[in-house]
This record gives structure tokens, sequence and C-alpha cells, in this order.
């Protein structure tokens, strides 16, 4: 305190020199505006003069022009010139305003800113006088004078609002310090007794009142009013000390003393339009409860005074328009509720309570009803604040209400909440429709919906059930009926009132509450009869004002509601209940916006009700996955094709069909959650009648739907959502998959399989009438992956033969379905054909891995059985080839053929040889027949003669091991030459189909390549070591030659690939030489001819491509030159080989790099020298610089071989006689290049 003391009195000190500086620099600014409004008038009369100068210029143009016409007057010349009236003519200016004293600290003027010198004014242009009896032109009007400046912004007033009110404030509230001060220091001291000390406060109190009466003391009008509140705080605290710290006067006596006190200052505060004083008097009254509080409880009393304290300070504040005062007084007895309600308030008194919070809003609502009235459109600034109080004093006791539910003890006692929050909900939609706003209405909603919630998560009590559907009956019908109530009084919702409304379908989030919370709820009668009747008055409204949001979000919660239900309360003894409670709800669900189509109302958002029934789809997993799955499933299966019948119609009406797609996907979900979860093998033949039936369901009704929205597409044309919608039918076929893959339930296959026809059955018939082939493409691939599951089950005998003949149907299933699509679609190359024969393909070739799968099976088929599958399967594919123009369709059928082939001579106990060769035989005459076959069709086709030559390669091996089997191994060559010449007709053929010069190069060089290939493998394959690479080496010698012939760039690649394939065998390949083990006879060895051979055929290749077009594309490089350098590096390969060999023991072949025996290196050493001295010479005879280059290399590397590693073994003499057979043979390269290499002419280097 001693501070403030003194902060106090250093602001008075300083105010005088503040006053001081703010007056000097007042008068300098006012000094600087006058010299500037001097400037401003020297201007002015120098733009009068240049005007005055302007008007004689013009004058005497006009006289010049007149002199001219002899015709006209002087007096109509000077008329006529567009004059400007001389000074005296000139209007008189309006009459100076009064110029108000500028106040004593205005900011300074703006700067001047300087006159701009335009440029002179251009004469106008002479122009000949009017004829003589032209009617002479009116006389131009005076230009009007310029309008007054508009005076300036007054300038804050920081001179009145610092130096008079804010000093006043401060003297006051220091006086009311001083006081304070004064009393302390007396108290401390001794000085006064308690008795003084209250005659002093109340003396001062009253001398104050009575001087800031004086009629001297009002021309001080600011200072005067702080002076009185002043003196009213000095009453206050002096009637207080008399009572709390004195003893002096009782409770009662001090009450009525600072009522007074208050009254007083109220009447001064209107007598003096203070509203300063009016607070202090408000703060005052509103203190003295506080103040002179006992503790004990009394609420009536004090409650009752605080009422009539707000009547009069209501009646003040709407007199004198202070809404302040009903803010503050608001505010004050806000606290003094929750205050006694935090210390006195108990169960038993939760009536008085809630009176308590009702009637202070009606005090202030019939406070602005009998205050003045303004228009609405008038009501801003601040008579909007008694409004926005009033708003705020009936919106309050909304948090009371949310206080009572969140507090057990007092949740209790439900009745009395829900019937104080349902008044409360009335009164406010009373007040918004009588005053507003309409936020009111809004509140109350969104109030009641926390309410609600917090009651049924923090107090419910079973006592409420099951009186509490009546209360949420009673709101939910207030907040739909109240749009019609309003509109009926002419008042409509607006804004933030219409939003009100959802509280009706939120509230319905009580009843999935209920449902849990609820043992009683386990009989659902009552609940869900509250519920849909609910449920239909908000549909009943919804349809009624085309607002669809209301009922679909009430819809969604009694969704909820049904969940939490099934999740609670379901079990098979309450299994019809709940199949009724579905199905009534459904059938809601797709009847409301049926209704509303009927009715022409738009129940918008879009596709909101197939979403809803999507979510119905959800529901029933509680059947599918709950105790009473087993029971449930014929139920299950109605349920089912009502919803997604719901589904078809708002996805054919164009509501978002997609989701019709989405409710299909999940309908199958809700089936396999249900296999998953009951006992399958039980019910297994009506669990596939349900899979049948649905399959079924769901192609018929995206069928109509198709139909119906105007999906009939062009066949061909782009998928629509409906197409994708029959696609989904293809998905019971997975069901089928799964029953395949159980033993359990796969055998006897008969119930699977006859399902599998009808659903086969149902997608082929759904694809014609859609024309839509990529539908039973997918059917036959569905039924073919169920048959491959099949054969890998049931793998006892009979039943791979059953699997067997049901891949035969199968094929012949898709095959019959072709004349059909063809008598649909057209005949063929029609649109959409191919798609047909494309799934007739895929069922025959997945019929063939059935075919080929059941070879593994134990029980396996006979030899007649297998093949004839086989070979009726091939001759269809071949037969859909040959119908629909796709010949890749053969090519395709050439791996399940191999396949099976294999499958069938290596499996189990082998078949005999001739058999092998029987079963491969028939299959490969079968594709060397296709493309005689096939004619002069055949001519443009590369496909047809590319199948037989692809099979050709498995039944080579096929028929090798066979012969191999039989004991033939020395006449094994035969098989080549014997397909060389099979293929050597297919050659032949192709020639005749075709004219030389009109031939087709590269199908020419596939055919005569394949006849190449086999003639070339007969020769090797009579050797027992290394005869795939030496084939691949004279295959690529023979492509090479080819190419020669026909200049083919596939042969040139193919016969490239061979060869680099042969080298990298050899060469790049260590295991190549542990193969096979190592030959006892030196040099004259298997290493010999494979190496030896191999390098020919490089060299033949680059002999036969010399005169060819073999350059790399890109590059300058071409093959013939790069052949020859591989097979130099075989040759060195095959020297060190021959080397290694012949010092070599044991069965393996081993190099040893470091420890070989001195003859060992010595003879390395020599084979390289004189294998790069051949290379020399090669080089030199050929004319090669590459040749010549790789031989210098060699011989350095063996030179510096034998100086550091060889000749460190030699000692004396033999060391001497190695470095000059070292110097000869160096010197003889030299002689030899410089002799030939030297003088031969330059040759390109590649």
């Amino acid at each position: 305190m001693e501070a403030f003391a003194v902060l106090l009195v250093l602001a008075f000190l300083a105010t005088p020199f503040v006053a001081l500086g703010l007056v000097v620099g007042a008068r300098k600014r006012l000094r600087d505006a006058e010299e500037r409004i001097e400037g401003l008038r020297a201007e002015g009369r120098a733009l009068e003069d240049r005007l005055l100068a302007l008007k004689r210029e013009i004058r005497d143009l006009s006289a010049r022009v007149s002199s001219e016409g002899a015709e006209v007057r002087r007096d109509a010349d000077t008329e006529e010139l567009p004059l400007v009236p001389e000074r005296a003519a000139a209007p008189p200016p309006p009459p100076a305003q009064p110029v108000p004293p500028p106040p004593a600290f205005a900011p300074p003027p703006p700067p001047v800113p300087r006159p701009v010198m335009t440029p002179p004014v251009a004469p106008p242009p002479v122009t000949l006088p009017p004829p003589a009896g032209a009617p002479p032109p009116p006389t131009p009007r005076p230009p009007s004078p310029p309008a007054a400046p508009a005076p300036p912004r007054p300038s804050f007033d920081w001179e009145g609002l610092v130096g008079v009110r804010l000093f006043s404030w401060v003297a006051g509230i220091s006086l009311v310090v001083a006081a304070v001060f004064f009393l302390r220091y007396s108290i401390d001291h001794g000085w006064l007794k308690p008795p003084v000390r209250m005659a002093i406060g109340v003396l001062t109190g009253l001398a104050l009142l009575v001087v800031c009466e004086l009629k001297a003391a009002r021309r001080y009008r600011v200072t005067a009013n702080a002076l009185d509140g002043a003196a009213i705080a000095i009453l206050f605290s002096t009637v207080f000390a008399s009572h709390a710290l004195w003893k002096l006067v009782g409770a009662l006596p001090a009450f009525a003393l600072m009522a007074l006190v208050a009254a007083v200052a109220v009447l001064l505060s209107i007598r003096r339009d203070s509203i300063f004083i009016a607070l202090l008097g408000l703060l005052g009254g509103f203190a003295t409860p506080a103040l002179l509080s006992t503790g004990e409880d009394r609420p009536i009393g004090l409650f009752g005074y605080l009422l009539l304290l707000n009547a009069g300070l209501a009646w003040v504040a709407h007199r004198k328009k202070w809404p302040v005062l009903t803010a503050v007084a608001l505010a004050l007895t806000t606290l003094y509720q929750w205050g006694w309600v935090a210390k006195f308030l108990t169960a038993s008194k939760l009536p008085l309570a809630l009176g308590i919070f009702a009637v202070f809003p009606v005090l202030s609502l019939a406070a602005l009803a009998l205050g003045r009235k303004e228009p609405a459109g008038e009501r801003t600034g601040l008579l909007a604040l008694f409004e926005r109080t009033g708003s705020a004093a009936a919106a309050l006791p909304l948090l009371f209400a949310v206080y009572l539910a969140a507090v057990p003890a007092y949740g209790e006692r439900w009745g009395l909440l829900f019937g104080f929050l349902l008044l409360l909900d009335l009164g406010l939609l009373a007040v918004a429709l009588w005053r507003g706003p309409m936020l009111l209405h809004l509140l109350g909603a969104a109030s009641t919906l926390l309410v609600t919630a917090v009651w049924l998560a923090a107090s419910w009590v079973p006592a409420a059930w099951p009186g509490l559907l009546g209360f949420l009956s009673a709101l939910v019908l207030l907040y739909l009926g109240a749009p019609f109530l309003a509109l009926r009084l002419g008042r409509p919702l607006a804004e933030a009132g219409t939003r009100a409304v959802f509280a009706a379908p939120l509230l319905l989030f009580a009843f999935p509450v209920l449902a849990h919370l609820e043992p009683r709820t386990a009989s659902p009668a009552l609940l869900f009869a509250v519920l849909f009747l609910l449920l239909g008055a908000t549909a009943a409204y919804a349809m009624a004002r085309s607002e669809g949001a209301v009922y679909y979000l009430g819809a969604f919660l009694a969704l909820a509601a049904e969940a939490v239900w099934s999740a609670r309360h379901l079990t098979p003894e309450r299994l019809l209940p709940a199949l009724a409670v579905y199905g009534v709800f459904a059938l809601f669900y797709l009847g409301v916006p049926l209704a509303a189509r009927r009715l022409s109302r738009d129940l918008r958002p879009e596709g909101s009700a197939s979403v809803l029934l999507l979510a119905s789809l959800a529901l029933l997993l509680f059947l599918a996955a709950g105790p009473a799955a087993e029971a449930s499933l014929w139920g299950l299966a109605l349920l089912l094709a009502v919803v997604n019948a719901g589904l078809f119609l708002e996805g054919s009406a164009g509501r978002f069909p997609v989701l019709t797609l989405v409710g299909t996907v999940a309908s199958w979900v809700v089936l396999a959650v249900w296999w998953v979860t009951a006992t399958v093998s039980t019910f297994l033949v009506p669990a596939l009648a349900v899979v049948a039936g649905f399959g079924v369901l769901t192609l018929a009704g995206n069928l109509w739907a198709r139909s119906r929205a105007g999906a009939e597409a062009a066949p061909g044309s782009p998928p629509g959502v409906f197409d994708g919608g029959l696609a989904l039918g293809l998905a019971g076929h997975l069901f089928l998959v799964f029953v395949a893959s159980q033993p359990g339930l796969a055998v006897p296959p008969w119930p699977l399989l006859g399902v599998l026809f009808v659903l086969c059955l149902a997608v082929a018939a759904a694809a014609l009438a859609a024309r839509r082939g990529v539908l039973q493409a997918g059917s036959l691939g569905g039924a073919g992956l169920v048959l491959l599951v099949l054969s890998l089950t049931a793998g006892e005998a009979p039943w791979p033969s059953v699997t067997v003949l049901s891949a035969v149907a199968l094929g012949a299933f898709g095959l019959a379905f072709l004349p059909l699509a063809r008598r649909r679609l057209g005949r063929a190359g029609a649109p959409g054909l191919s798609s047909f024969d494309r799934g007739a393909a895929l069922g025959l070739l997945l019929a063939q891995l059935v075919a080929s799968l059941a070879t593994f099976a134990d029980g396996r088929p006979p030899l007649a059985l297998l093949l004839g599958a086989q070979a009726a399967l091939v001759a269809g594919l071949l037969a859909v080839a040959w119908a629909s123009g796709e010949h890749v369709v053969a090519c395709l059928a050439v791996a399940p053929a191999a396949l099976a082939s294999f499958a069938f001579a290596s499996y189990g106990v082998a078949p005999a040889p001739g058999e092998r060769l029987l079963f491969g035989g028939v299959l490969y005459a079968l594709f060397l027949a296709f493309p005689l076959v096939l004619g002069e069709r055949a001519r443009a086709s590369r496909e047809a003669w590319l199948a037989p030559l692809l099979f050709g390669v498995p039944f080579f091996f096929l028929g090798r091991r066979a012969l191999l089997d039989a004991g033939l191994g020395g006449a094994i060559g035969l098989l080549p030459v014997a397909q060389a010449a099979l293929t050597a007709v297919l050659l032949v053929r192709l020639l005749s189909l075709e004219p030389p010069g009109k031939r087709s190069l590269g199908r020419l060089a596939l055919v005569a390549g394949a006849v190449l290939a086999f003639v070339t493998v007969a020769i090797p394959l009579q050797l027992e070591k290394q005869w795939i690479t030496l084939g691949w080496a004279l295959e690529g010698a023979a492509l090479a030659w080819l190419f020669s012939r026909v200049p083919h760039r596939g042969l040139l690649v193919a016969s490239t690939g061979l060869l680099l394939a042969a080298f990298v065998r050899l060469s790049l390949n260590p295991a190549v030489l542990t193969y096979h083990e190592r030959s006892t006879t030196p040099v004259l060895n298997w290493y010999l001819y494979s190496y030896l051979v191999a390098a020919a055929a490089f060299f033949a290749a680059a002999r036969f491509l010399k005169g060819t077009d073999d350059s790399v594309p890109g590059t300058k490089l071409r093959v013939s030159s790069v052949h020859p350098a591989f097979g130099t590096v075989l040759l060195f390969l095959l020297l060190n080989i021959e080397i290694a060999d012949w010092f070599s023991s044991g069965p393996a072949l081993t190099f040893r790099l470091r420890g070989a025996s001195f003859a060992q290196d010595m003879a390395t050493t020599l084979g390289w020298a004189l294998f790069a001295i051949g290379l020399l010479a090669a080089g030199v005879v050929a004319r090669s610089r590459p040749a010549r280059i790789a031989s210098i290399a060699l011989l350095v590397v063996t030179v510096l071989k034998a100086f550091l590693h060889d000749l460190g073994r030699l000692g004396g003499l033999y060391r001497v006689a190695s470095f000059v057979g070292l110097a000869a043979s160096l010197a003889l390269v030299a002689l030899l290049i410089q002799r030939f290499a030297r003088e031969t002419p330059k040759e390109p280097t590649t």
C-alpha cells in the first residue's frame, strides 16, 4: 500500500509538467498551421491572376474572328464566344461556415503540395460564323462555384480523456485510498475508537455527497461524479467495517444501510446521468450479501433480495439506456447462483434450485418486454446489448442442466432434470420466435443433446426405464414440430434456427445406448417400437420439407441401435425377434425413398439410401458371425435378397449405381463370414444352394438394372457400372474353390459339380444377354480353377477320372456357346465376339492343366482317357484358333500339351517308351496338321507355323529319353532327322503357298531354321559329351549360312545368340570341365572336339557372314569381324586345357598356377609362344591388324612369364641358354613384323 501511495504522489507531481508540455507542443503546431494557410492564400491569388490573363487572350481572339465576317454584328460575336464572366458578375460565394475554434491539441495539418505549373492552354480552333438567318446559340451557363471543402475530421481528444476524465477518476480513487490509509494508520496507533472511526467515515461520505451536489460543483461534472462515486465507496466500506470489524452494527441494520447506500447510488446515477455512480451502487448492492454473510443457507432471502436488485437495476438500465448494468447484474447473479450450488445444493433442494435458475431468466425477459420498444432494424449498438443480455440469461440455465446431468446424486432425479430441460427448450423456442435470435433455439438443441449424453454416461439409473422414452419422444417431436409451428406463426426459422431440427434425429443416439445399458431391452418390442415411430416421424418431416439429411441421420442411428442390441442380446432363442426387427427396418429403409419418389420429393444427399442399405448389410454380420449363425442361414439369405433388391432399385434410378456394386461385394463378404463361422459340412447342400441362388440374383439384378438404366450398350462398347456388377456374379466360384480345397467337403464332388454347372450356365446366359464375352471368360476361368483345386484334393480313384471328364465337359461347354455367341453378335470379326472366343480358349487351356494334374494323382486315369482328353482339348483349342482367326491360341496350347506329355512320361511308374512316344506323337501330329488343314488361311499367319515348331522342342527331348530307355541310343540320330523331315513338309507347303518375291522372310527363316536345327543337332547327338553345346555352335553356324540366303535379321540374331551361348558355356562356366570325367587319352579327347568344333563354328559363321549386312545397329561393328576373336579365344583355352590334361593325374582336370612342375611351366610358356607366333602369322596372312596386336600382347605376356617365373627356376648355362633363346625368338618376331606387317598395304582395322 505504501508503494501505491508513493506512485499516486508522483503522478500528482508530474501532472503540471505533462500539461505544460502538451500546451507548448499545441502552440507550436498552431503556429505552423497558420504559416501554411498564408502560403495557400498566396498561391490562390497567383492562380486568379493567371485566369484573368487567359480571359483577355480569349477576348482578343474572338474580336479577330468577328472582324473577318461582315454580316455578323459585334454584339452577336460577343454573345457567341464562350467568355468567362467577369469577377464582378460572378455569383456571390456561399456564406462562410462558422469555423469552430481549433482544439487545444489538434494535430499539425498535412504539408501543402507545391503548385504544379500546367502548360498554356491552346486557343480554340477558328470556326466560320453561322449564316445570317441562323438563330444565335444559347448562352453558356456560368460554371458553378466550387463546393466548400469538407471540414477536417476531428482528432481524438487526448486532453479531455487524460486531463479531465482520468484525473477525476484518479482523484476519486485517491480519496478512497486516502480514507483507507487514514483509518488503518489510526487503528494501528490507537488514535481513534471504533465509534469515532465510523462517524468520520459516514461524515466524510456525506460531506462529499453534499459538496458534489452544490451548484458550483456541478459545473465540473466529471470531477463531481467521480467524487460522488468516492463517497459511495466510502459509505459502503464504513458500513461494512462497522459490522464486520468493529461490531457496532448488527447484520440486519448493516444490510439495510448498505441497501440504502446502493439505492442512493442508483438515484444519484439517474439524477446525474452517471453510469460510474450506478456501477458503484450495483457493485455495492451485490457485495452486500457476500460481505454480510453469516454462513447459513437462506436461499429464499438471498435470491429474493437479488431478484429485487435485478428488477431495480433493469428498470434503471432500460430508462437510462445503460445495458452494461444488466450485463454486470447478470454476471454477478450467476456467480451467486453457482456459489450457492457449490456450497449448499443437495438432492432434496433440486426443485428450489430449478426454480431459482428459472425465475431470473423470466425476470430478464419480462424487463426486455416492458422496456423501451425499438424497431427490429434499429436494434444496434447499446440497445442490442439488452437483447443479448436477455438471451444470455435465458440460455444460462442450460449449463445448470448439464451440471445436474453430470452429478450422479442429482441425476437420479431424472424426471425433474428432463422436465426442466423440456421447459427450457420450449422457453428458448418461444423467445427465439418472439424476439430472436434464432441461435437460442439451436443452443437449446445442442444443450439437449449434451445433457442427454452426459446423463446417460454418468447418471443412468435403471428406474428411468421406460419413462425416459416418453421424454425422448417429446423432445424429438418438439424439434420436428418447431419449423411447422414457426411457419404457422409467420416467423419461419432462419439461419441457425433451421439447424436445430437435427437435434431430433441425433437424439435417437439414446436408443443404442439404452440397448447397451438396460437389460430389459433384451425384449426388443418396446425399444424398437418407439424407435420405429420416431424414425417414421423423421421420415415424414424429411418428405414434407425435402430435408433428407434429417431422415438419413436418424436412420443410421436406428441401425446403430440394431447393431448394439444384436451385439448385446442376440442369442439363438431371440433369433426370430431379431429377424423381425431386421426385416421391418430393412423394408422401411427400402420404402421411404420409393415413397419420396412417388410423392416427387427429393431426399438429399443423393446416394444416402444406398449407403443406408449398405450399412444394413453390415448389420447382417451379427447373424453371420454370431452364436445363431447356423440357424440363421435362410433368414440371412432372405434379408440379403431384400437389401440387394433395394440396392438394385436405387442404382437403376441413377443414384450412385456404384454403391450397388459395393453392396454386392458386402453381401458376398457376409456369406463368406457365415461359411467361416458355421459348420459347413452339416449344411453343405443348403449353403451351396444359397451361394448359387445369390449368384443368380446378382446376375439377374444387374441385368435388370442395366436395362432399366438404359445401359444396353453396343457390342464392344466400354463396360458400364452394371457390367462390373455382372462380374461380381463370379464370386460364387470362389466359394466353390473353398469347397474343392477341403477334402471333407469336396468328396464326393457331385454337389460341387452341380452348383458349378448352374453358375456356369447362369453366367453364360447373362454374358449372351449383355453381349459381354469377358463375363463368360471369367466364368470358364473360375470353373477351371475349381477343377484344378479339386484335382489336387480328390486324388483317390475314381475321382481323378471324374475330374478329367469334368475338364473335358468344361471345354465342350465353352465351345458349345461359340455358335450361340455368333448368332447373338454376328459372324467372325464382330465386335465383342473375340471375348467369347478367348473365353473358350481359356477354359480349354485350364482343362488341359486339369487333365495334366490328374496324371500326378494316386488314382491315375488310364492312358486312353488321358490321351483322349488331351487330344480332344488340343483339338478344341486348334478349332477355336481356326474359327476365330486368332492363331496365337495354337501357340498357347503348346505349354499345357508339353506339360501333359512330360507329366505322363515321368511321374509315378514310368510308362513304356512306346506309350510315351505315342502320347507325345499324337499331340505333335495335331500341331503339325494344323497349318496344313488351314489351307489358304495359313498364308497370312505366322503363329500357325510357329506352334508345331514350338512343340517339336519338348517332343525331341521326350523322344530322346524314350529311345534311350528303349536301348536305341545308337539310332538316336534318327529322331531329329525325322523331325527335320516332318518340318521340311511344312517348309515345302509354305513355299507352295507363297510365290517367289512375295514371301515373308521372317516366317520362311523360322521354318527353314527349324529344319536346319534338327539336322545339325543330329550330328552332335551321336556324341556322349557336350552334344548340347556343339549343337548350339553348329546351329549357329548353320543359321549364319541361312542368313546369307534369306536375309532376315532374326536369323542373324539367333545365330549370334547360339554361338555366344556356346562360347559362354565353354569359356565362362568353370563347371563345364567337371560335367564329365577326364579322358584317359591325351590330346585326342572330348576336350579337343568340343572346343575345336565350337571354334570352327565361329570361323565358319564369320566366313558365311562376310558378304552380308551383318553390322550391329547403331555402330560400325560387324558380327563377322567379332566371331574370329571368339574362335581364337576358344582355341587358346583348348591349348591350356590340353597342357593341363597332359600333366594332370586322377579323374579330374586340375590347373596349377603355383606349384606346377618345371616341365609344365615350360610347356605352357612354349605353347603360348607358338600360339602367339601362329596368331601373328594368321594376322599377317589375313591382313588383320587386331590379330597382330593380339599376338604381340600374348607374346609380351609370354616373355614376362618366362622372365619373371620360369627362368627363376634355372641356373648356370641353362639360364644363359634360355636368355639366348628368348632373345632369338623376340628378334625373329621383330623381323617378321618389319618384313611382312609393315610392308603390307593398309587395311581396315576391323
